[in-house]
């Protein structure tokens, strides 16, 4: 079943009638295995390729469909690396990741899996915007890693069934307010993974979270401003918390 399974999500990347070079979370690498929806991560709804642009609303959590749970839980160590790809399904070969006009940072939280993504429990473990060496966004880096982030997974958290939730902020619009200009404002795409946590702190304490949606405000700085592909503020203000500190908790 799995096998089939596989066989046609990659089918679908040849149907030439999605052009558009949104994106969206193709797979999940853990322990050198790439896997894909309905394995560990959650299956994809409608409109699957499209980012969310109302972040009042229910697909903050888990994206498009993503408040469906997933048919498995993927085991992964704490305190190890973890890798989530990123894919378009474009027929430009150049925008295979992400259209390079789709600048903006990149964040991971968590959060207790029983929570279902219900309430004050996402906390954030990765961020990432701007990057001065490279003159690139987050966003752009993905092109240039065929759409792999890298993160580490903490340590100081305790075993158990987590949510691991992707999202990408892309900047391209966001010099207008959406509540204000439906055509305007901050895209985000956003997709969950459903993973077993070994080898965590069991004397640690799950770090407090804020709750999707609620914690962003389409007035936020980091959401709405007039960016410029080429020009980042230093530092950018991510919306959400702080990351979670692994190191002192």
């Amino acid at each position: 079943m799995v096998f089939s399974l596989k066989s046609a999500i990659l089918g679908l990347s040849g149907l030439v009638a999605l052009v558009t070079a949104h994106t969206h979370l193709h797979a999940v690498t853990i322990n050198g295995e790439e896997m894909y929806p309905g394995e560990c991560l959650r299956f994809w709804g409608e409109p699957w390729n499209s980012p969310v642009l109302d972040i009042s609303g229910k697909e903050m959590k888990c994206g498009h469909g993503g408040a469906n749970p997933g048919l498995m839980t993927c085991p992964v160590k704490a305190g190890t690396e973890m890798s989530i790809r990123y894919y378009s399904q474009s027929i430009n070969a150049w925008d295979r990741v992400i259209s390079g006009n789709h600048f903006g940072p990149c964040q991971v939280y968590m959060a207790p899996a029983e929570s279902n993504g219900e309430g004050d429990v996402w906390f954030k473990i990765y961020k990432e915007d701007y990057d001065h060496n490279m003159d690139l966004w987050c966003t752009q880096k993905l092109r240039e890693t065929n759409g792999l982030l890298n993160f580490t997974l903490p340590k100081n958290i305790p075993s158990g069934k987590y949510l691991i939730r992707g999202e990408l902020i892309t900047l391209q619009a966001a010099r207008g307010r959406r509540s204000v200009d439906p055509k305007l404002g901050a895209q985000l795409y956003i997709d969950c993974v459903q993973v077993d946590l070994e080898g965590g702190n069991n004397n640690a304490k799950v770090p407090a979270g804020v709750r999707f949606p609620g914690e962003y405000e389409d007035s936020h700085p980091g959401l709405y401003g007039n960016y410029i592909q080429a020009v980042a503020p230093n530092p950018y203000p991510f919306p959400g918390p702080p990351v979670f500190d692994d190191k002192t908790a």
